[in-house]
């Protein structure tokens, strides 16, 4: 079971995945990912000096 199909069953509201800040690698693979997905929105959350480590979810 991948971890939003957990927050789904479970019925989470919110979901904040931590990338990290680099080369935007990893960044591309969450919002790729997300971006793939129904039900939902998504939007970085400014970590430090408006650069953006993670990405918060949210489940409708």
């Amino acid at each position: 079971m991948t971890t939003l199909e957990f927050c789904r069953k479970h019925h989470l509201k919110r979901l904040e995945i931590v990338h990290g800040i680099g080369d935007g690698v990893l960044q591309k693979l969450v919002w790729d990912t997300l971006e793939s997905q129904t039900n939902l929105d998504f939007y970085n959350k400014e970590i430090l000096h408006h650069q953006s480590g993670a990405v918060m979810v949210e489940f409708h």
